[in-house]
């Protein structure tokens, strides 16, 4: 319990990390204290602070976290790993993501588990209240009784099918004890992978990965089921206790059998565990509790609306046409983790270009597209693969790139006639197995139309384009969006599709009293739109502070009060792209102080401030997103000094 103490001055004392207070006399205590130890007191005067490492939850402080964003999105892992976030959940780029994909798993009486029988087999039972692991009462009674029978139509099980189930790169787990005092055999798992236990009279983890794809996870009694790990007779009456069932998607990760930690579904309110939906939990540590490092742990990812325009996004044998016989296979695993989804694209002709071509793709005049895909590494032999953007399909005008996918280097086309050179263009890499690759062109003409192509082997020497060149490349996930660089995945089928936009708003606590503000942000090279860091604002144009970025390297301190603009510094120092970034600002009428990077800017002398009841990240009233990464955001409820709003950013 934390008590407010009355300071003897009037002096405002320093709020402790607990949420109590620092009195006057410890205050002048913490001037001895080294420059290191001082910041860090002041962090932990803040009275809030929200990491957005791998949660939207405060870990000082309280504020009501709401984050909207109506459609799938994906993000990369901690292992580079592209995951599909559910519709609403907020994306931690560079975290180890773990679903479970059962529902009410701490309430075996709920309908989603059904009870079922066949043959001699009775209907099970649970019943609720038994001691668990853990010491408390959330274990849970299965009493199953398969009658005798040993054939395929006698059993006794409780089930949960799960519609996201049926893929092959599944694991199991759940907790399970004997409840006789002797051991049994029973049956789990799923039809096409059912598996005998042991269950013992001491609580015990077990887990499975599954073979198949069914969507079953059963317990029960069901001799005729148990097809693996045959241990001993099955025991036809089981009474035992199971605790904490949870199904994961193992796709792609390094460890595919230790099971990761329990997430509950149907337990807590928003956030849940921290990422807005139910079921999804982020964490900040590998599998095996170590720290993610802090370059791959990039943080809450917040991007503007997008829509993929290129149809059967990867269905590069439909919608496409082929120009020559490129062979198209779907037989490579994608940087999803799944089996056959990445395409394999062949020029075997030494005298002409073979590839796809997708016409008609919706394309405004005056418009820049970016036209991306992913594109599998090689350790050797390039086969120097073409993106080739027809952005004026009246006048034939294109751009062209050409891919070194040994190296992930990039290079225009320069060909003469109707080329024109890329307005963007860029090879980055999305994790160990794939490059994410784009050209960006501008409409010029009024088709409102443009042509996409790849070309598996189009160039010979990576510079210029050759119908001899010959080989093999393996493309994934297409995208067709406006900008000038790509954003994060948008699957297609028969129609566009647009992602919705990231927002998340902070109210209640302290923040309509914030006096000064800290955070820090990042966001790739290439991104130039106006993108906003941190605002404090009353959701209107009319009331604001805000520190956002208006171009690739320029970050902004901007306000306004009662509708009239009253702060507008640009920092003196560049953003460096692809860098982290910290800004702070401190707030007093007419001394308004900031900093970035650990340079102290111009205080503002005559802004007065504006009334303000959100803490908006990376937006602004829900609009102009940063289009990056935002993390370790502060609040302070007194106006910091200038030294401590240049350490905070230093």
């Amino acid at each position: 319990m934390s008590m407010r103490v009355t300071p003897s001055r009037r002096i405002r004392p320093w709020r402790n990390k607990m949420g109590g207070y620092i009195g006057t006399g410890n205050r002048r205590a913490m001037k001895g204290l080294n420059s290191a130890d001082r910041l860090q007191a002041l962090f932990d005067a803040a009275p809030l602070a929200i990491p957005l490492t791998h949660s939207l939850t405060p870990t000082q402080g309280t504020a009501t976290a709401t984050f909207t964003r109506a459609l799938a999105a994906t993000v990369t892992d901690h292992e580079g790993v592209l995951r599909t976030a559910l519709s609403g959940e907020a994306r931690f780029q560079g975290a180890r993501r773990v679903r479970n994909l059962l529902t009410y798993t701490e309430d075996f009486s709920n309908a989603a588990w059904t009870k079922i029988n066949g043959g001699t087999g009775t209907v099970p039972t649970v019943t609720s209240g038994f001691t668990d692991p853990n010491g408390g009462t959330g274990a849970w009674r299965l009493q199953c009784d398969s009658g005798g029978g040993t054939g395929a139509g006698d059993f006794s099980i409780v089930r949960q099918s799960v519609a996201t189930g049926g893929f092959i790169g599944r694991l199991d787990h759940i907790w399970m004890k004997s409840n006789t005092g002797a051991t049994q055999y029973i049956y789990w798992g799923s039809p096409s992978n059912g598996r005998q236990e042991t269950i013992t009279t001491t609580w015990t983890q077990y887990s499975l990965v599954s073979i198949g794809t069914s969507t079953n996870f059963d317990i029960g009694s069901y001799p005729a089921g148990t097809t693996t790990n045959l241990l001993g007779t099955d025991t036809q009456v089981v009474d035992i206790l199971i605790w904490h069932p949870q199904m994961e998607d193992i796709r792609g990760r390094a460890d595919q059998t230790t099971p990761s930690e329990y997430v509950s579904v149907g337990v807590l309110s928003a956030p849940y565990h921290g990422a807005n939906v139910d079921g999804v939990k982020y964490f900040s540590t590998d599998i095996n509790g170590s720290p993610i490092p802090s370059s791959t742990l990039q943080r809450l990812l917040v991007e503007p609306a997008a829509t993929n325009y290129c149809l059967q996004s990867n269905a590069l044998g439909t919608t496409w046409t082929d120009t020559g016989t490129p062979a198209a296979a779907q037989n490579t695993v994608g940087p999803n983790g799944t089996a056959n989804y990445a395409w394999t694209l062949t020029d075997d002709a030494a005298g002409a270009f073979e590839g796809i071509t997708q016409n008609n793709v919706a394309f405004t005049a005056g418009q820049t597209g970016c036209f991306s895909v992913l594109v599998k590494k090689k350790a050797s032999s390039p086969a120097y693969p073409v993106l080739q953007l027809t952005h004026n399909v009246t006048a034939g005008t294109f751009t062209a790139l050409v891919i070194n996918e040994v190296a992930g280097t990039v290079a225009g086309i320069a060909t003469g006639g109707n080329y024109v050179a890329p307005v963007a263009s860029g090879c980055r890499s999305l994790n160990d197995n794939y490059w994410l690759v784009w050209v960006a062109g501008t409409q010029a003409g009024a088709s409102a139309l443009a042509t996409l192509q790849i070309f598996p082997a189009g160039s010979t020497d990576g510079t210029t384009l050759s119908v001899a060149g010959t080989g093999a490349t393996v493309f994934c996930d297409v995208q067709f969006e406006i900008g000038s660089t790509p954003s994060s995945r948008i699957t297609t089928t028969v129609a566009a599709v647009t992602r919705p936009a990231d927002v998340l708003t902070y109210t209640d606590g302290d923040i309509a009293n914030f006096k000064s503000l800290a955070c820090s942000f990042r966001r790739e090279t290439g991104v130039s739109a106006l993108g906003y860091a941190l605002a404090l604002s009353d959701n209107t144009a009319n009331e604001y502070i805000s520190v956002s970025l208006t171009s690739a390297t320029a970050l902004k301190f901007d306000g306004v009060d009662g509708g009239v603009p009253q702060l507008a510094t640009t920092a003196s120092n560049a953003y460096t792209p692809a860098a982290t970034g910290k800004a702070s600002i401190s707030l007093t009428a007419n001394n308004i102080l900031m900093a970035f990077n650990g340079t102290g800017q111009t205080a503002d002398d005559s802004a007065t401030l504006p009334t303000v009841t959100q803490l908006q990240v990376a937006h602004l009233n829900g609009a102009s997103q940063l289009n990056g990464n935002v993390s370790g955001i502060y609040g302070w409820t007194r106006a910091t000094s200038q030294s401590e709003v240049t350490a905070v950013t230093a």
